[in-house]
């Protein structure tokens, strides 16, 4: 890896003299990688055109950087813990800078998807390593103000990269879209080298986890799959549902890993703090919100209102702009109101400006009410970051950076994949009602993340009780029980798959109702298992396997009926089934809410 020229070492308490210089230069880094998300939307046409890319072809020119970069960040923010994030930047930016080269000279499709590829993975070692230098640089208000910043260059980036990518191709051409970033990396490059400060590995010395890292870019990059495609295939597709299940299944080896790894990529127990999982949460939601925002204007604009790209972009520059100002605003607020209050104002806020386009959609009402929401959603990244981020050691800053940056991509694809199926008679016919529809959905999402946020965000950002509180163990306990039944899911049914995939048609073991069974007790299985690891006597145990069967089997009569189908049938299990878990917890709510 390159390593940077030999300075000072940063010593505390005195700060890094060059702090605010290095975030500018560590800021137009990271804008390079957000505006590649967005900027090749406008160009795809042209380079389908010169290229005689198909459809599947140029959905991978989208895909092929998004999926490396979500999937392999993790690993780039444990490389930077134990190489040194300052080397591990740099490295990110020069692969990063050589293969946008590469991508803008292609002249076949595979050129442009392997170069979309090298492009991802810099940018997954570049991002997680750059955030890491920021918090090992700023303490207190300041680091508060620097997340601000770049917690804005999320919403900035995309919003500038739709105007930049049609100034470009209808300028110089699409190849211009990837040599942009060439000057711009190189100078940044060689600015870095004189100006990052020389941090140190954080680490102890362990090697990096192989094995954990297989894991996590798999089980990262199969869900990511499941999401994009579900749009088009169907959330209960065959396709969809394997891939999730896959997905699903390798998380939970990587959970059995990392607790039996010697020197697991990721501290397990870093995954279970209220406040990662706190921040996490908000940026999943955050990110899914603020990519249906552009999704969806995006086509509005263009397929129904007959804006061109360009004046599709220049209407997005208001939503730029304010996801500045309200990133900027909650990075001076933060300190003094703490993330919980802010987070549900900013979801209030987002929730506000969402609903308009679903009451009444046109140009100037959809820019105007859509840029109010974005101010919510700029806020609600500098809470999620400062929240994950404000109590975490120096040797973790990068894998937790990384966690951060991995959420950021799966509520990137979770946005358009679920914008996509919900607007879906929209998007093929040119019609309002599934756009106002999408609308309606984003703001009920940000309503029902505020009062989430209202319980899970802690209200300050100071160190948190070594305790935890009987709401927050009782929320905990849920969700820890939520993951297992999900992990049984994609461990155990798809083997039942398999064993009677030879099964004639029409026979019991395709029965609507004797699947969901098998696929209930998939769940209850690893649900109870967690339950005795957690020390749960047999009584409660009972009590959640029951409550569980009968989620699914309340819905028997419906389908008898035939008032659901199948399809109908599994989609309402799975929404009934944490009901009834959740409602033999709260008849057990002091137990439930007692430490393990």
């Amino acid at each position: 890896m390159m390593s940077t020229r030999s300075r000072p070492a940063v010593t505390a308490p005195a700060p890094y003299e060059h702090r605010w210089q290095t975030l500018r230069l560590l800021g137009a880094a990271q804008f390079m990688l957000i505006l590649d998300v967005t900027v090749v939307a406008i160009a795809l046409p042209h380079i389908g055109g010169d290229l005689g890319l198909s459809r599947d072809a140029l959905t991978w020119v989208v895909s092929a950087y998004t999926l490396t970069f979500g999937g392999l960040m993790l690993l780039g923010g444990r490389a930077a813990d134990l190489y040194g994030a300052g080397r591990v930047v740099l490295t990110g930016l020069t692969i990063f800078t050589v293969a946008s080269l590469v991508t803008g000279l292609a002249t076949t499709g595979a050129m442009v998807i392997g170069g979309r590829v090298g492009q991802g993975v810099g940018a997954a070692l570049l991002s997680p390593a750059a955030l890491s230098v920021v918090v090992r640089i700023f303490e207190g208000d300041e680091r508060n103000r620097a997340l601000g910043i770049w917690s804005a260059l999320g919403g900035f980036g995309a919003a500038v990269g739709v105007l930049l990518g049609g100034l470009l191709t209808a300028g110089p051409g699409w190849s211009w879209v990837f040599f942009a970033n060439v000057p711009v990396g190189a100078v940044v490059i060689v600015a870095l080298v004189w100006k990052l400060p020389s941090l140190p590995p954080a680490g102890d010395g362990s090697r990096l986890d192989v094995v954990g890292a297989f894991l996590v870019t798999a089980g990262t990059g199969l869900v990511i799959v499941a999401l994009i495609g579900a749009g088009g295939h169907g959330w209960v597709s065959g396709r969809t549902g394997a891939l999730l299940a896959a997905g699903l299944a390798t998380y939970g080896l990587l959970a059995l890993w990392l607790r039996r790894a010697p020197q697991p990529l990721i501290d397990p127990h870093l995954l279970t703090r209220r406040p990662v999982l706190a921040g996490t949460f908000i940026l999943l939601v955050t990110t899914a919100l603020l990519v249906a925002v552009f999704f969806l204007g995006t086509f509005y604009l263009q397929d129904v209102a007959g804006h061109g790209p360009l004046a599709t972009g220049a209407l997005f520059l208001p939503v730029a702009v304010a996801t500045l100002v309200g990133a900027q605003t909650a990075g001076r607020l933060i300190g003094r109101t703490g993330g919980r209050l802010l987070g549900v104002v900013g979801l209030l806020v987002a929730a506000s400006g969402l609903v308009v386009p679903a009451l009444t959609l046109g140009t100037v009402s959809t820019v105007i009410a859509v840029s109010v929401g974005a101010a919510g959603l700029g806020a609600l990244f500098v809470v999620a970051s400062a929240t994950a981020l404000g109590q975490v050691d120096p040797h973790e800053a990068g894998v937790a950076s990384g966690i951060l940056s991995t959420f950021h991509a799966l509520g990137a694809s979770l946005g358009a994949a679920v914008m996509s199926g919900v607007a879906a008679a929209s998007l093929v016919t040119g019609t309002t009602a599934g756009f106002e529809r999408a609308y309606l959905v984003a703001a009920a999402v940000a309503v029902g993340a505020a009062g989430v946020t209202a319980v899970l965000v802690p209200a300050r950002l100071g160190k948190a009780p070594r305790e935890p509180g009987p709401v927050w163990t009782f929320v905990r306990h849920y969700l820890e029980m939520i993951v297992a039944m999900f992990v049984g899911m994609g461990t155990l049914y798809p083997l039942w798959l398999l064993a009677v995939a030879g099964a004639a048609d029409g026979s019991w073991v395709h029965r609507a109702d004797v699947e969901s069974l098998v696929m209930a007790t998939a769940m209850v299985v690893p649900m109870a298992l967690w339950m005795r690891h957690r020390g749960h006597g047999p009584a409660p145990i009972v009590e959640m396997s029951a409550a569980m069967y009968v989620g699914f089997a309340v819905l028997f009569p419906l389908l008898w009926a035939g008032v659901i189908g199948e399809h109908g049938l599994m989609m309402a299990g799975h929404v009934l089934m944490p009901l009834f878990m959740l409602g033999a917890m709260l008849l057990r709510r002091e137990e439930y809410a007692r430490h393990h």
